[in-house]
């Protein structure tokens, strides 16, 4: 039993060399390179640039109602009709 448990432990360390040697992952990389790779990941400006927000129709009604552009009655109305809800529809 405990040669079982020698053995796996020596295959885990091996993998583990084997891994860091052939650079598999990221976590292969010593600890002070991947700091150095991910603080160079973020001062590139094409890697940086964030995509368009896209608001969905949601968002919108809410930040309508949230600057005050509609009324209450207006905004559950919309979201009635967003939602195909009868009840919070127009009566």
């Amino acid at each position: 039993m405990f040669s079982l448990l020698m053995l796996v432990v020596f295959l885990l360390v091996v993998a583990r060399c084997a891994g860091a040697c052939l650079r598999l992952t990221e976590r292969s990389l010593p600890r002070g390179r991947r700091n150095r790779e991910a603080a160079a990941a973020v001062n590139r400006p094409e890697l940086s640039k964030a995509a368009p927000v896209v608001e969905t129709p949601l968002e919108s009604l809410q930040r309508r109602f949230a600057e005050g552009h509609m009324s209450v009655d207006q905004y559950e109305r919309e979201v009635g009709r967003l939602f195909g809800l009868k009840s919070l529809g127009p009566s």
